[in-house]
């Protein structure tokens, strides 16, 4: 079986960053802050070594800031693929204004 060299982006809110165990390094620079394993970023690099994962989930963020940041991302970094769980936050927000 042959590995595909791969660059994949995350973006989104906590679960992307890997909160509440870990801050990704976009919301803490330069390397992130607290236990690594917590993200999927750390469990999709380890199980394919080519591939590099980068996690730009920031705690708190919302679909509408998520979507701002899409077109820089995509265009900066060009990755393969883009992974986006997002929307608890947004549904947070909604249910504070009802």
């Amino acid at each position: 079986m042959t590995s595909m060299r791969l660059r994949i982006v995350g973006l989104g809110d906590s679960t992307t960053a890997g909160g509440p165990s870990f801050l990704s390094p976009i919301g803490v620079p330069l390397s992130g802050q607290g236990n690594p394993e917590r993200r999927y970023a750390y469990w999709m690099m380890k199980l394919h070594s080519d591939w590099t994962v980068f996690n730009l989930g920031i705690k708190g963020q919302s679909s509408d800031r998520v979507l701002e940041q899409f077109h820089g991302v995509v265009v900066l970094e060009a990755p393969d693929y883009v992974i986006i769980p997002a929307g608890m936050n947004d549904a947070d927000q909604q249910e504070g204004e009802c």
